[in-house]
């Protein structure tokens, strides 16, 4: 039996809705509580969840369309059960019946004062906020959701970040030439280069990279030597560069690329950009712009104590939470006490600060290319304001409100920065 299923009333104020998204596909089956369908109100957006067992037959709206309430938005198959699409009195409320709707953003929140600690401590998976089908893919694929970034609003898990966990983990990661390597995207479409910080890995990309590979680009986010999956290692900017010039050369076939960089990457990311062609150069939070170095932040990662020490080190990254969970804090641990990490800490930086200085190479590098800097003005690890004496070719972006990691705290932003460049 086939049902119409109309706009929900998802508040007593709420008149119309736009339809974001459906959370289903046409023809996919779905369960009682399965979040089907994304609506927003005048104050956030809404999963509004079934009510019912059936099957999307058919969408009857453009996503993207404002509707009033009432109005018929698809059909639904809903099998031999009871129709509850229909208006009828025994049709369940969604307030009273149906699993609550997880808003994802309002419009404006009140202060309120601080409440007692509740006698429930939710799970890590529970504080993590992510859709309800993003945590059932998450859980059957046995993926850890503190391992993956969201790129929805305010960094909530979708359903697409969960995926392209599940890619990554299923066989997306090359090695050779002595690192690693993370591949998303079209074979064809326009590359761009990830190189990663201190102590980070290509995972630190995952949201960022997720959404330019789903622009049609093709992505490839690296293990520098030392971190991550790479097998060789490192002991000054020479060694971390060599071996990702030499991917280059073969990988992208001299194809120009775009090259984006967070912090210490920046190193690699110059010598790259001097030896193969290069579209455009992004420098995030980067070294070798000024004397001021967070020490205690290497020397903390370099030769870390114990998983608090870690934990502590790791704050640092952001203008408030970075998300890391417990279980993220231990995983790193156990990697940055191997001790792979302690000369290259030594060749960043020393007791007079950074031991690099880019400044005369981005001068020269910008008279070629685009070159473009996005600043975290809460930054705790390198001084924002030291990079602002650079070549007036060098476009700066500012982030008032984000610390050292602003493709973590502002990836909307940042994203529609970079596609700007690629698509210019």
């Amino acid at each position: 039996m086939t049902g119409i299923l109309k706009m929900p009333r998802m508040g007593e104020t709420m008149d119309e809705g736009k339809l974001v998204a459906w959370l289903v596909e046409p023809g996919a089956p779905f369960k009682r509580g399965d979040p089907i369908l994304e609506v927003e109100t005048d104050k956030t957006v809404v999963e509004f969840p079934a009510l019912g067992n059936g099957t999307l037959v058919e969408s009857l709206v453009e996503i993207g369309e404002m509707v009033d309430v009432g109005t018929a938005i698809a059909k639904i198959d809903v099998g031999d059960g009871p129709d509850w699409t229909s208006d009828g009195d025994d049709a369940p409320s969604v307030e009273e019946e149906a699993p609550a709707p997880e808003m994802h953003e309002a419009v404006a929140e009140a202060p309120v004062a601080p409440s007692p600690a509740p006698s429930y401590v939710p799970s890590k998976d529970e504080r993590i906020r992510a859709t309800p089908l993003a945590r059932r893919i998450a859980r059957q694929a046995n993926i850890d959701l503190d391992r993956i970034v969201g790129t929805g609003r305010r960094g909530r898990i979708e359903r697409s970040d969960v995926e392209a966990g599940v890619s990554a983990v299923s066989g997306d990661l090359q090695t050779g030439y002595g690192i690693a390597w993370n591949e998303k995207g079209a074979a064809t479409g326009t590359p761009v280069m990830f190189i990663h910080g201190f102590a980070a890995d290509h995972s630190a990309w995952s949201g960022l990279q997720s959404q330019l590979a789903r622009s049609g680009h093709r992505t490839l986010a690296v293990d520098l030597p030392a971190h991550g999956n790479a097998t060789a290692d490192a002991h000054d900017a020479a060694d971390l560069a060599q071996p990702v010039i030499a991917m280059a050369e073969q990988k992208v076939d001299w194809q120009p690329l775009h090259i984006v960089a967070h912090s210490m990457g920046a190193l690699v990311a110059v010598a790259l950009a001097k030896v193969v062609p290069t579209a455009s150069l992004t420098l995030i939070a980067p070294a070798g712009l000024g004397r001021t170095i967070n020490t205690r932040f290497l020397d903390a990662l370099a030769e870390p104590r114990d998983v608090a020490s870690v934990a502590r080190a790791l704050t640092s990254l952001t203008h408030g939470s970075n998300g890391l969970s417990d279980a993220a804090h231990a995983a790193i641990f156990a990697t940055l006490s191997k001790g792979r990490l302690t000369e290259i800490a030594h060749a960043l930086a020393g007791a007079s600060g950074q031991n690099v200085d880019l400044r005369g190479d981005l001068e020269q590098i910008a008279n070629d290319m685009p070159v473009s800097l996005l600043l975290g003005q809460r930054d705790q690890i390198v001084d924002w304001s030291e990079a602002l004496d650079v070549s007036p070719l060098i476009s700066v972006h500012h982030f008032p409100d984000a610390g050292h990691m602003p493709h973590w705290e502002a990836l909307p932003q940042v994203q529609a920065i970079l596609e700007r460049k690629i698509n210019a």
